[in-house]
């Protein structure tokens, strides 16, 4: 609590603080000062706004972040001090806004997932857009310059680890895991508890999940030394997540389910979180998204209007801009005269919006009419697709992981002939290719034909169960 009246000496004047009631800070208690005030009324009456709430959160954010860090790295300091090394990482739940505020002095992260279907929602999410994948996760914490490492949580997963054909999930878990350049722990033996069957503990034969690993381990071209081929990507406004990252999310599963390749840029808000958010890295797209980013500092608004005048494309929905990082309402006349539902021309760039969550065809249509897509494809939405370029090989690498899986009759449903466009990378072009297909669900490399037109390279892959990788690269002699 001395801290707390520390904090607010720094921010308030002694004539604010008498205007929240506080008439001695010296003394303040503001736990006294909530139940004297305001808890009797809080829910008899419905909720009512606390004065210095948001204030106390911050307090307490930046003094546990200011001893946690100054215990991992004494920890640190006294490993090495003995000729040891030591890794920190944390139960970075969901990925929540508060937990996601260590993120800088942790080695990688590792949270629960605590919905982890693939035909539901998330439970402590109210998603605009219903499919629940972990994808949006991985690169979202790729935007950080972190590795993401989850597993489903057990309290809220009972049933999932209680199936009989569990392995089957794991295997869509795997898959998506390590196509979107993370890590999954498999509920090995993990402890859960379900009303109907008690506690009960997750699968203990890993067999099925053998050749899965022996795939990921032996095919490091298909993992390693990749880079993303997307011309799109969408915001994390951190400050707008501390209040909603539905839409975000949202809008992430809108753009897999509809093949388009896309990436995470991070704003912070330069107090729970650094922004580092450059015009360098808005430039590196043609097309940026704006999910509902309704907390916006000036400088961020400055570089996404910058970067439309230059050239660049917004695609923006719902709330943007009409706070500030701190969460104070802001009056921005430039750019609240864009907001008005359709597309405008501004400087050499578009800035499109919409008020609500588009559809599929219509986030289909407005970027078919601004970018080129990655692929083209007539697989349907239970196909989610994750390209790279392999610098190494100089090869293109698909991914493609099926979730067209029966969670009620544990069936999963295979695709087939699925028909695909790809544009080729400058360095393929004019060269005669090879286009192979793999799949830890069936033996061996498969060379698929194809066709070469207007700078793409079409081809089919006949069978897709639950996960295979296509690997386009420079035929050898």
């Amino acid at each position: 609590m001395q801290g707390f009246r520390e904090y607010l000496k720094d921010k308030y004047t002694t004539e604010e603080l008498e205007g929240f009631g506080i008439e001695n800070i010296d003394t303040f208690d503001y736990g006294d000062f909530i139940r004297e005030r305001y808890f009797t009324t809080y829910y008899g009456e419905g909720k009512r706004e606390v004065p210095l709430f948001s204030d106390f959160e911050d307090y307490q954010m930046v003094s546990y972040g200011e001893f946690a860090r100054e215990l991992i790295r004494e920890t640190k300091a006294y490993a090495r001090a003995h000729g040891k090394d030591v890794y920190f990482t944390a139960n970075t739940a969901e990925l929540f806004p508060q937990y996601l505020a260590m993120q800088d002095e942790l080695d990688y992260l590792s949270p629960e997932v605590f919905s982890y279907q693939t035909t539901s929602p998330g439970r402590f999410f109210i998603y605009t857009y219903p499919p629940r994948k972990c994808v949006p996760a991985f690169k979202l914490v790729r935007s950080l310059g972190k590795s993401l490492v989850v597993y489903p949580s057990p309290e809220t997963n009972g049933e999932l680890i209680a199936m009989p054909d569990m392995m089957s999930l794991m295997k869509i878990y795997t898959a998506e895991a390590y196509s979107a350049r993370g890590f999954y722990h498999v509920p090995y033996n993990l402890p859960s508890y379900t009303p109907e069957q008690g506690w009960i503990y997750g699968p203990r034969d890993m067999g099925e999940l053998e050749p899965y690993y022996d795939f990921i381990f032996n095919n490091e071209q298909y993992y390693d030394d990749l880079f993303s081929t997307s011309k799109i990507a969408v915001l994390y406004s951190y400050p707008s997540a501390r209040h909603d990252v539905s839409n975000f999310y949202g809008i992430s599963d809108l753009l897999l389910d509809s093949h388009f390749q896309y990436d995470v840029l991070f704003a912070g808000d330069n107090n729970w979180m650094e922004d580092n958010l450059s015009l360098s890295q808005l430039n590196e797209y043609e097309v940026v998204i704006l999910p509902k980013t309704e907390c916006l500092s000036d400088r961020q608004v400055d570089l996404l209007l910058s970067y439309v005048e230059s050239g660049g494309n917004i695609v923006a929905f719902h709330c943007i801009g009409l706070y500030d990082e701190k969460n104070k309402e802001v009056k921005r006349e430039l750019l609240e005269s864009l907001l008005v539902e359709g597309s405008h021309d501004f400087g050499l760039g578009k800035f499109i919006y919409s008020r609500d969550l588009p559809t599929r065809e219509e986030v289909s249509g407005a970027l078919s009419g601004l970018i080129q897509p990655c692929i083209q494809t007539n697989a349907n939405e239970n196909v989610v697709m994750l390209e790279y370029w392999n610098n190494e090989t100089h090869s293109i690498v698909i991914h493609l992981i099926n979730y067209a899986y029966d969670i009620e009759t544990e069936h999963m449903r295979p695709q087939e002939n699925i028909n695909l466009k790809v544009a080729l990378d400058p360095k393929l072009l004019g060269k005669d290719l090879s286009v192979s297909y793999a799949s830890p669900d069936r033996a061996g490399i498969e060379e698929l034909s194809y066709t070469l037109s207007d700078g793409s390279v079409e081809f089919r892959i006949p069978n897709l169960e639950f996960y295979g990788v296509v690997f386009v690269e420079e035929a050898s002699d």
